[in-house]
C-alpha cells in the first residue's frame, strides 16, 4: 500500500490485540518500507480507542484526561457496590459481576441500549452493571471494555465523528481477524 500504491501512511490503520503483536508488526513493516513507521497507526484496539476517545471525549461527557481503570480498580468498584447492598463477597464474587459486565461489553452493549436477548433486565447482575457504569461516569473513568464500547457509542450517536474517521482511514488492517 505504501510502496506500490503510494498511499499516505496517515490513511492506514493497522490493529491487533496485544502490545507485543503491535510492536512486532511495526518492526516487520519497518523492514519492508523506507519510511518512519512512527507515522503509521499500528496499535492495539484498546490503545487506538483510548487515543480516539481522548480526542473526542467531550462528545461523551468525558474530560480528555479521563482515567482508564484496570482490573483491580474495577474490582474495587464492584466490592463497594456489594458492600452498599449488604452482600458479602462469599455470597457473590466480585469476579462474577465483572465477568457479567465483560460479557455485556464484549457484545458491544452500552448502558441505555436495548439488552442482548440472552440478558435480562430483572437479573440483579444487570442492576450492578448499571451501578458500576454510574461509578465510572462519576469518576471520569473507563475500563478496558468501555474503551471499545464508548467508541461504538460515539460513532452511533455522533455520525459526523464516524464520518471523520471513515474519511481519514482508507484502509483498516486487522491482525488475526478470526480471533
Amino acid at each position: 500500500l505504501i510502496d506500490e500504491e503510494k498511499l499516505s501512511t496517515h490513511r492506514i490503520l493497522a490493529l491487533t490485540f496485544s502490545n507485543k503483536a503491535a510492536k512486532e508488526m511495526r518492526e516487520r513493516v519497518s523492514r519492508f518500507v523506507n519510511i518512519d513507521v512512527g507515522a503509521l497507526q499500528i496499535t492495539t484496539f484498546h490503545a487506538f480507542c483510548a487515543r480516539l476517545l481522548r480526542s473526542e471525549a467531550t462528545y461523551l461527557g468525558l474530560s480528555r484526561s479521563f482515567t482508564i481503570y484496570d482490573t483491580s480498580e474495577s474490582k474495587s468498584i464492584v466490592k463497594a457496590i456489594l458492600s452498599r447492598h449488604g452482600i458479602s463477597q462469599k455470597e457473590l464474587s466480585p469476579f462474577e459481576i465483572l465477568y457479567y459486565i465483560e460479557g455485556l461489553k464484549n457484545l458491544g452493549h452500552c448502558a441505555g441500549d436495548p439488552l442482548p436477548e440472552e440478558y435480562d433486565e430483572l437479573d440483579p447482575l444487570y442492576s450492578y452493571y448499571l451501578e458500576y457504569e454510574q461509578e465510572l461516569t462519576k469518576a471520569n473513568a473507563l475500563d478496558f471494555g468501555s474503551l471499545i464500547t464508548a467508541v461504538l457509542k460515539l460513532f452511533k450517536e455522533f455520525p459526523q465523528v464516524l464520518e471523520t474517521y471513515q474519511n481519514r482511514f482508507e484502509y483498516i488492517l486487522v491482525d488475526e481477524y478470526q480471533d
